[in-house]
C-alpha cells in the first residue's frame, strides 16, 4: 500500500534516492526523507521540467526548458555540471543500468547520449582522454569550432 510521505508545491517530477526522493518544480529542487520532511529549494536559474536519479542514487539529472541538463550530487546546493546540447525544452531523461550513461530527449526532435563514468576526473585527464576519442587536441578543435 503506497503511503503518503509529504507535498510539495508545484512538483512536476520526482527521483527517488532510496529512503529519500528528489522532488522538481518549475523553480527548484527539494528533497523528501521517509517521513515527509522536506529540504528548502534550492532555486533553479532556468526553470526545470523532468527528473531522474542515477541507479545508485549518487546522481540527479534535471532537465530544462532552455535544453539545457543539470547535474547533482544529492544535498548539494549547486550543480556539479551543466550540459548544453539541445536547442529545445528536456521532454525525458533516462540513466542506464550502471549510471554511466545519460540519455536525454528533446522537444528539438534529438535523443543525446551523454557518458558521464569520467565525471569525478581532473581536468587533465579529461583533457587527455578527450584528445584520445578525437585523435587531435583539443585546441585544434575548438579553434576549427570557433572558425566557424
Amino acid at each position: 500500500t503506497p503511503r503518503r510521505v509529504g507535498r510539495v508545491a508545484g512538483a512536476i517530477g520526482v527521483a527517488g534516492l532510496g529512503e529519500r526522493a528528489a522532488v522538481v518544480t518549475r523553480s527548484g529542487l527539494q528533497y523528501l526523507d521517509g517521513i515527509g520532511g522536506t529540504t528548502e529549494t534550492i532555486p533553479f536559474e532556468v526553470g526545470a521540467l523532468e527528473v531522474g536519479a542515477a541507479p545508485d542514487g549518487s546522481l540527479l539529472a534535471v532537465g530544462h526548458v532552455d535544453g539545457q541538463v543539470s547535474l547533482w550530487r544529492p544535498d548539494a546546493t549547486a550543480p556539479i555540471a551543466i550540459l548544453e546540447g539541445h536547442r529545445g525544452r528536456v521532454a525525458g531523461l533516462s540513466f542506464s543500468l550502471d549510471g554511466n550513461w545519460l540519455y536525454t530527449g528533446s522537444w528539438d526532435e534529438t535523443v543525446r547520449a551523454w557518458y558521464l563514468g569520467h565525471l569525478d576526473s581532473p581536468a587533465d585527464e579529461l583533457r587527455s582522454a578527450l584528445e584520445a576519442d578525437l585523435g587531435e587536441s583539443l585546441d585544434v578543435v575548438l579553434s576549427r569550432e570557433l572558425a566557424g
